[in-house]
């Protein structure tokens, strides 16, 4: 099981933009690759790479992907992300049963849900998923799958404390959690993970193979 230790970040402002906030980010030492691909039948592994800080109760994550082609066909808060060229944190509170899981395509397009298993689900309503915010080198417009070499970032920021309860400051906080990228719909489709599911059928859905991260 991988283990992984996030830092505060400190801006100059209380309300950094998006250009502080990725210098900040490309700072952070450590940078983690989503890099298994668990089941043979989807052998092909993007290049993913992401980086990952918090303040107070916000995560700000930024996803580097390479690709050979790139899908965003979804627009809209809570459609179907992953269909497209999507990257993905599955997140659980020790003290909690549920865990959240926050999908992003390639666009910015956010889904957000909350439960026990992946068949007892429920979605965030799209006010407060509106309290993310997200900054993609792609744009905002949606487009079928595109073909060739693509290089794409994505950068981030979740107000943990409009999910989850009883949340003012991340520091020494120790959680579980995923990192995913897939994309079901693609030419290739693809299901990768930074740490590693062992079942034989792709399911993101598994917190029993979740590693552990913990905000120092």
């Amino acid at each position: 099981m991988k283990t992984l230790e996030i830092k505060s970040l400190k801006f100059g402002s209380s309300t950094p933009d998006w250009k502080e906030i990725s210098q900040k980010l490309n700072k952070v030492e450590r940078e983690q690759k989503i890099d298994i691909a668990p089941w043979a039948k989807y052998p092909y592994k993007p290049e993913v790479k992401f980086k990952v800080a918090y303040l107070k109760a916000d995560i700000y994550l930024n996803f580097n992907v390479k690709e050979k082609s790139i899908r965003a066909v979804n627009s809209k808060i809570n459609d179907n992300v992953w269909e497209d060229s999507c990257v993905e944190l599955f997140i659980a509170p020790f003290s909690e049963d549920v865990y959240y899981n926050f999908e992003f395509n390639c666009i910015g397009t956010c889904l957000v849900q909350k439960g026990t298993s992946r068949n007892n689900r429920s979605y965030f309503d799209a006010e407060v998923i509106k309290s993310i915010k997200t900054f993609s080198s792609l744009g905002k417009d949606s487009f079928e799958e595109k073909e060739g070499a693509y290089s794409w970032n994505l950068t981030i920021k979740i107000p943990l404390a409009s999910f989850m309860d009883d949340i003012e400051d991340l520091k020494g906080s120790k959680m579980k959690a995923n990192f995913y990228k897939c994309g079901d719909k693609l030419a290739d489709p693809h299901f990768l993970t930074w740490n590693q599911i062992e079942i034989k059928e792709p399911d993101f859905h598994r917190p029993d193979f979740f590693g552990e991260i913990y905000f120092i």
